[in-house]
């Protein structure tokens, strides 16, 4: 005999001998197993919950029966509704309504003012909920004549809920806008951490919809000092709204304000300009992004792809892996972008601003302070009398390269010393730079191996007067990057050996000649391999013999481009 399907663990099947004890006859769980009917089931169910009513009304007296021992008042027991588990067909809304209300017991403790206040703000908050303009002005208009004014977050709820409504309501939000202003100038604004930001993207999102830059300029300069995110709340309202010409006037404003715009913000823009037919823009607005942003997305790629099509113009993705840059689609080589002599200049000014900024927090050692700012204008100065290098080293770079200083592991004279050997070698002049604290003599007590070496390095330092600029609260990166700025402006092609390349800097010094490294291990021997920088720049670039020709590198895989230049 079987046994089988839903009265067997997991479907096994088991013959009436190997039964297991939980299911062999007589066991209290196979005599009633499978016959419950479906009225014995709801029988159950109902036993079960009165026991539960029971149990609640039992633990209710004990209750009160302990207050009363303890002398409590008994009209606030009589008072206190007993608590019973909801049954089928009670009415919820009158249990709900018994309950002590959470809110009137936080608002207990409060003032009269403060307990108005909190109303006038969860009002607001259900009128922000549910997109009720109109509603809010009536509960601002009440705020009024109870003295009430609206802290800086209602305010930014009201803007974004008018930017959201019709033009019917616009009138209302200029008002609010005057009102606002009013109370800055009064200082009568009452101000919330963190809210000030959000004020001001609501109101630049309400004057972009209503066509007042100038306002939310102007208002957003008095209040917030950063200027990235406003640039892109207007460029996206405007592009929401399909102002076309109002979204390129921002723009315009943007670059006199210093704004540096997103990769999506430029497309925006560009769309802009095909919308409104002015497609001379779009190369204006691709010279300027070329600057901010030298590789794209595939989502960018597909809509710039677009764009020139609607141009007239054939695009298409290719692969470009020769490494001249030659296109196989408009049979035309890539360039290499090099900083100008501007851009330089203006690289140069960065690092002398930053290191004078450095000297200037140093106030309770303001000779260590002045001490530093000399010792650069020493190497500066030793820059403009000497032959220019050829290379520059990032000395610790190489040195540290597959080790780990964070566990103790030191820095490699002898990978820095070939990486120096083998552009000697090939009669190139190397300008090494390196931190003075790699040559102090507790550095190098665990380095007596490498003693020969490090005194070649010295002796290199000490000439380029490095020794003595590099103390101990200076920079490195600032006088090797200074050097590969100051010595391209001079000489127009010098190299930079690092694998840090530094791509956080503001100028983009990733347009400087950088050589990458490894060290490949054979036969006992550390020789370096270099990776010289390619012939073309990876980057959205213009054709050379035609400006409205261009190329435009994919984020996700350097082979892939997009040729807008057939």
């Amino acid at each position: 005999m079987l046994a089988r399907g839903k009265d067997v663990p997991d479907g096994k099947q088991f013959r009436k001998s190997e039964l297991p004890s939980k299911f062999a006859p007589g066991h209290k769980t196979m005599e009633g197993f499978g016959k419950s009917t479906p009225e014995e089931i709801k029988r159950k169910k109902k036993e079960k919950q009165e026991r539960k009513h029971q149990q609640a009304m039992r633990e209710e007296r004990n209750r009160l029966k302990r207050q009363r021992e303890q002398g409590l008042d008994a009209i606030d027991d009589a008072s206190r509704p007993i608590k019973t588990p909801r049954k089928d067909g009670d009415d919820v809304s009158s249990q709900a309504a018994e309950r002590p209300n959470r809110r009137e017991k936080k608002n207990a403790n409060l003032s009269e003012e403060d307990r108005r206040r909190n109303e006038f703000r969860n009002k607001l908050n259900c009128c922000m909920r549910n997109a009720d303009f109109k509603k809010a002005i009536e509960i601002v208009k009440d705020m009024e004549t109870e003295n009430f004014t609206l802290d800086q977050q209602q305010y930014a709820q009201m803007f974004n809920l008018c930017a959201s409504s019709g033009e019917d309501d616009w009138k209302e939000g200029e008002k609010m806008l005057d009102k606002l202003n009013r109370e800055m100038r009064e200082s009568k604004l009452t101000e919330t951490s963190n809210d000030e930001k959000n004020l001001a993207s609501g109101i630049v999102k309400f004057c972009s919809c209503t066509g007042k830059h100038k306002e939310a300029l102007e208002t957003w300069t008095r209040m917030v000092e950063e200027r990235v995110s406003k640039g892109v709340i207007m460029i996206r309202t405007n592009a929401t709204n399909r102002d076309m010409e109002a979204m390129f006037d921002v723009y315009k404003d943007s670059q006199t304000e210093d704004v540096d715009l997103l990769e999506e913000d430029f497309l925006n823009i560009i769309k802009a300009c095909v919308a409104t037919k002015k497609t001379k823009r779009i190369f204006e607005v691709l010279e300027a992004m070329m600057e901010l942003i030298y590789s794209l997305q595939p989502e960018t790629l597909q809509s710039l792809k677009q764009v020139f099509e609607s141009m007239d113009r054939r695009c298409k993705f290719t692969h470009i892996n020769d490494p001249k840059g030659f296109c196989p689609e408009c049979k035309k080589n890539l360039i290499s972008l090099d900083l100008t002599k501007d851009m330089l200049l203006a690289l140069i000014s960065w690092f002398q601003d930053e290191l004078s900024q450095l000297c200037d927090q140093i106030n309770s050692l303001a000779r260590v302070g002045d001490a530093q700012s000399a010792a650069f204008d020493a190497f500066k100065s030793w820059l403009n009398r000497s032959s220019l290098p050829d290379v520059i080293i990032d000395g610790a770079n190489v040195g540290y390269y597959s080790l780990r200083p964070d566990q103790g592991e030191k820095l490699s004279y002898m990978q820095v010393d070939k990486i120096v050997q083998w552009f000697k070698e090939r009669k190139m002049k190397p300008l090494l730079v390196m931190h003075s604290r790699h040559f102090h003599k507790d550095a190098l007590k665990d380095k007596p191996q490498e003693a020969s070496v490090v005194q070649r390095l010295v002796q290199m330092l000490m000439g380029a007067r490095m020794e003595e600029a590099m103390e101990e609260a200076m920079n490195d990166d600032w006088f090797w990057l200074y050097a590969g700025a100051w010595c391209s402006k001079q000489k127009g092609k010098v190299f930079i050996v690092s694998n840090d390349q530094m791509r956080d800097h503001h100028f983009q010094a990733s347009s400087l000649h950088w050589v990458n490294f490894h060290f490949d291990e054979r036969h006992g021997a550390s020789d370096p391999v270099l990776a010289f920088p390619s012939d073309y720049s990876y980057r959205m670039q213009p054709r050379q013999d035609d400006q409205a020709m261009w190329h435009f590198p994919s984020a996700t895989k350097q082979s892939d481009w997009l040729c807008c230049a057939i």
